[in-house]
C-alpha cells in the first residue's frame, strides 16, 4: 500500500497535471514513514462502490484515511465512515486535501465542517460514530489527515 508510481508519459502531460503530480509526490514523501510503518485497516462501508483504507501510526498520534468512489454512489449523502485504530481519548484535528473541481461542485450546497475548516473530534467518536464525508461522484476520491491535537 505504501508505494507510489505514475503510469504515464511525463513528457506528454499538461502543466496543470505536472503540478498535481508534484503535490501528490510531495504529500507521499511527507507521509512515507507513516505509510510504511503504520497499522493498516480496510475501511468498509454500506456502499460497495465506496472503498477505503486507513493507516494509523503505531503511537496513534496520526492517521491517513483514503476513500474512493469506484462507481455511482448509492445515495447523494455519503455514509459516515468509522476510523479504526485511533486512541479513544486523543483529540484529533481532521482535515482533507483540497477538493478537486468536481468534488467541490458536488458539495457546493452542503455545509460540512470537514470542508469548512478546522474539525476536531476525539478518537472515540471517530471510531464509533464516524466521519461524515463530502458527497462523491463516481471515479473520485479524497484523502483525510488526522493529527493529534
Amino acid at each position: 500500500y505504501g508505494h507510489m508510481g505514475l503510469e504515464c508519459d511525463l513528457t506528454k502531460i499538461s502543466d496543470t497535471d505536472t503540478e498535481t503530480f508534484r503535490a501528490a509526490i510531495a504529500d507521499h514523501k511527507a507521509d512515507r514513514n507513516l505509510l510504511h510503518t503504520g497499522d493498516f485497516f480496510r475501511v468498509r462501508t454500506v456502499d460497495p462502490a465506496l472503498i477505503g483504507a486507513a493507516i494509523v501510526s503505531t503511537d496513534q498520534q496520526q492517521a491517513r484515511l483514503i476513500m474512493a468512489q469506484t462507481d455511482r454512489p448509492r445515495s447523494v449523502v455519503s455514509p459516515a465512515i468509522r476510523v479504526p485504530g485511533l486512541d479513544a481519548e486523543t483529540l484529533y484535528r481532521v482535515t482533507i486535501a483540497p477538493l478537486s473541481g468536481t468534488l467541490a461542485k458536488a458539495n457546493r450546497l452542503f455545509s460540512n465542517p470537514l470542508i469548512d475548516g478546522d474539525l476536531q473530534l476525539p478518537g472515540s467518536v471517530l471510531a464509533t460514530v464516524g466521519l461524515q464525508l463530502p458527497a462523491f461522484y463516481a471515479q473520485s476520491g479524497l484523502s483525510v489527515r488526522l493529527e493529534s491535537v
